[in-house]
């Protein structure tokens, strides 16, 4: 197969998932990488024009072949595409963009959570993209890359009411993060202040569920997050993506 012809079947949607063309794409990761990362620059600039199209599918396997390529040259690219406003981004990728950002963004971070912080305080892009920075953060601890303590300082920071317009899920989704880490006395009562302000809803976290996680323990919960990442960065990124409801079988 050549490279042009695999990258141009890439971004043609039939409905079926390209296996073969994916696999081209892992034996060939050094020459389709800048390729791939030239097909979210260009979606960047001009979105609306891949939204109308229905047919195009080149940023979705780009997204996931880069994140799975643990690509850093594709780190701050990712990051500036998910930084277009909300309806943008579900047009471009609907359903998926929180897990799959959140996925792509930590396995391209190469070792470093800086422009992940910096992404989650930034108030002028869509809270998605910021939950999905705070998300990327406990894949950081189990990795060792950050300490738990580190991440639960900076996001028992995010709690000052002033991060977002209220009402939002952003404190909720937080607070659920700082819940999974099991938390400590300082964030505990960070928590404790968030729903006495009301940020936090108990639709989506219940203010019990704190205490349970604290007699659960701290490393039963970190193994609770090494099990999900492990679900959700999968080696196999034909198990990543094959199953998904879009795809009717595979090439």
């Amino acid at each position: 197969m050549e490279l042009k012809k695999v990258i141009s079947e890439l971004e043609k949607f039939d409905g079926r998932y390209k296996r073969e063309k994916v696999t081209f794409a892992i034996e060939h990761q050094k020459e389709i990488t800048p390729h791939l990362i030239s097909i979210l620059k260009e979606v960047t600039k001009n979105p609306i024009k891949f939204i109308q199209d229905k047919n195009y599918f080149g940023h979705i396997y780009a997204l996931m072949l880069l994140g799975y390529f643990k690509e850093e040259k594709a780190h701050k690219v990712l990051i500036e595409l998910f930084c277009l406003p909300d309806s943008i981004i579900d047009g471009l990728f609907g359903d998926i963009a929180a897990a799959e950002f959140t996925g792509a963004l930590y396995q391209s971070c190469g070792g470093s959570v800086d422009e992940i912080k910096k992404l989650a305080l930034n108030k002028n892009v869509p809270d998605l993209t910021r939950n999905s920075a705070c998300d990327a953060l406990l894949y950081a601890v189990v990795d060792r890359i950050i300490t738990r303590e580190e991440a639960l300082r900076f996001l028992s920071t995010l709690f000052t009411g002033e991060e977002t317009t209220s009402p939002s899920d952003f404190w909720g989704l937080v607070a659920c993060d700082i819940c999974d880490l099991c938390p400590d006395k300082n964030s505990y009562e960070v928590i404790k202040q968030a729903y006495f302000d009301n940020l936090i809803h108990d639709g989506i976290v219940a203010f019990e569920e704190f205490q349970e996680a604290i007699d659960l323990g701290v490393e039963a919960s970190l193994n609770n997050i090494r099990q999900d990442k492990q679900a959700r960065l999968l080696d196999d990124i034909h198990e990543m993506m094959s199953w998904w409801a879009c795809f009717e079988g595979y090439n």
